[in-house]
């Protein structure tokens, strides 16, 4: 069953090619929301296979 997120994001996604676009601090603010979002999504699917 799938459950509705208690929150939102907003996703842009970068190609190999882009990412080397970013600056070091740029990639370092761009990490923990993207590490908070890969997380949120094993935790749902964990969730989801429990049920």
């Amino acid at each position: 069953m799938f459950r509705r997120p208690s929150g939102f994001f907003f996703l842009d996604i970068y190609g190999k090619e882009e990412k080397d676009d970013l600056k070091a601090a740029e990639k370092k603010v761009l990490k923990r929301p993207a590490t908070e979002f890969k997380n949120l999504a094993k935790q749902t699917v964990k969730k989801d296979d429990s049920s």
